[in-house]
């Protein structure tokens, strides 16, 4: 049984993602410019900012009565602690520098997944990963 679940949408992200998608996938198939891209390097690069929409639009915490569960988008990427392994003492709110970016990122304080810049939930595992 699910005790908590959460999704953060990372909207800046998407839209970002979806205008520069369309902008390419048009310029190429318009020929758009005074030395338009070829059309099958401009789709491909549309297909690839899609996809990666799809994979990173959205963060969703799941936690139910032995884990929790970081899965990304469509849950293609996933992340699973089990409770019995996290240090509950060293449990703290905290904020990441924007600098950081968004998406799975390896910090001084650890590994970071998110999908926008916000206060971060620091868990301690007791093989001192830090997540």
């Amino acid at each position: 049984m699910i005790h908590y679940k959460k999704h953060q949408y990372g909207i800046f992200l998407s839209a970002l993602l979806l205008i520069i998608a369309v902008c390419v996938f048009f310029a190429g198939w318009f020929q758009i410019g005074n030395k338009p891209a070829p059309l099958t390097p401009t789709i491909v690069i549309a297909v690839v900012l899609v996809i990666t929409f799809v994979i990173f639009h959205k963060l969703t915490i799941t936690i139910d009565a032995t884990k929790i569960q970081a899965t990304f988008g469509l849950g293609l990427i996933k992340q699973t602690m089990l409770l019995k392994d996290i240090d509950f003492n060293s449990i703290e709110l905290i904020k990441v520098p924007f600098l950081y970016g968004i998406g799975i990122r390896l910090t001084p304080e650890g590994t970071l997944y998110n999908v926008k810049s916000v206060s971060y939930t620091h868990l301690t595992l007791p093989t001192s990963d830090l997540v």
